[in-house]
């Protein structure tokens, strides 16, 4: 039995390690290993092999953020071919694929959903056909540096 929210939704007890790759992204990822995974290159310690290109099948724009060349945040814009009904389609559907448990989605009428897990959210829009991820613990960081760097320049 799942825990539950003040809001009533199961709370999201994974972490960034249980988070399985998407289309070949992974968030926490080196940035040289994401490159690799978009050069179609895996490096292993003896040599560099060629690997299977991810499955980018339906996917218009990857947009991503690196915060101390680690993969701090990915959004997948999805082509129109894969439209879903509405926001619990698209829910259902990363719950198959990715193990994000649907009772844990905070939905927003029938277009959007957001989801705290431990160290990363997540968010969907069934209007846009996007998906993203945010590391939580490195976005807290790099905004800390932001302000401590305001806070030296003043």
């Amino acid at each position: 039995m799942s825990a539950l929210s003040a809001a009533g939704q199961a709370i999201c007890d994974l972490t960034l390690v249980d988070l399985p790759e998407i289309h070949g992204v992974r968030l926490g990822a080196a940035r040289p290993d994401f490159e690799l995974v978009f050069a179609g290159l895996t490096s292993s310690p003896q040599n560099t092999v060629r690997n299977a290109k991810p499955d980018l099948t339906h996917v218009e724009e990857i947009w991503t953020g690196f915060y101390r060349e680690r993969l701090a945040s990915v959004e997948f814009d999805y082509d129109r071919t894969t439209e879903w009904k509405n926001v619990r389609q698209f829910a259902e559907h990363l719950e198959r694929k990715m193990k994000l448990p649907f009772d844990s989605w905070v939905f927003v009428g029938e277009t959007e959903a957001k989801m705290d897990c431990n160290g990363f959210k997540a968010a969907i829009s069934s209007v846009r056909n996007t998906f993203s991820l945010t590391d939580t613990i490195a976005k807290s960081a790099a905004e800390r540096v932001k302000h401590l760097k305001m806070d030296l320049n003043k």
